[in-house]
């Protein structure tokens, strides 16, 4: 259920409810106070990371590797597909390419966003797109 705050009202009681587990994880809950009693918008864990061992080999190679090329605009409507609509803003994919195993996209910032590339460290575009 969508969780909807109504700063006009200035009602809104919000809650988050958290515990630590024995393997470490944190169990999550947000809750509101409806007029009906409380409501679960959402809940979820939160574990760290496990290290990566990351493979010393370099991008010439892992180039080398993927040759298979792939359509942006399949990708991006296989995105839309699942439910994630990127607009022009957001659709930084320039190129894909796979192997077995293993995939290599080439990101630019989306024209759309071309006026305001200093704004940022890193746009949020890049993540997202």
């Amino acid at each position: 259920m969508p969780l909807l705050l109504r700063p006009e009202k200035n009602q809104n009681k919000i809650q988050l409810l958290a515990s630590v587990e024995e393997d470490g994880e944190i169990e999550f809950e947000i809750l509101s106070l409806e007029a009906s009693g409380w409501t679960t918008h959402a809940i979820g864990k939160i574990a760290r990371a496990s290290e990566f061992e990351f493979a010393d080999e370099s991008l010439s190679d892992i180039q080398n590797r993927c040759h298979e090329e792939v359509s942006i605009d399949e990708s991006y409507a296989i995105f839309t597909a699942s439910g994630l609509e990127y607009g022009p803003a957001f659709r930084s994919i320039h190129s894909i390419k796979r192997a077995e195993g293993d995939l290599l996209a080439e990101i630019h910032l989306a024209s759309a966003n071309q006026s305001t590339p200093n704004k940022y460290v890193i746009h949020p575009s890049i993540f997202d797109g």
